[in-house]
């Protein structure tokens, strides 16, 4: 899937609405594509946090990413 947008936070979300949706095989890297360096580790550290009951957060773990 190719996506690309100028607000980070938004495309964050669907980020993590789709591996949500689509999770991958064990063991399988889930591979992505980013402009910098800096937000490659925004996204692992925002992708870390746990999930809230309100749907925001993050996935709880980041592992298994190739950025």
């Amino acid at each position: 899937m190719l996506v690309h947008g100028n607000r980070a936070e938004s495309l964050r979300d669907l980020l993590q609405a789709w591996m949500q949706r689509h999770p991958t095989a064990p063991l399988e890297p889930e591979i992505l594509l980013v402009q910098s360096n800096g937000i490659a580790q925004w996204l692992k550290l925002w992708l870390a946090r746990d999930a809230r009951p309100d749907g925001r957060g993050g996935c709880g773990i980041a592992a298994a990413l190739e950025l």
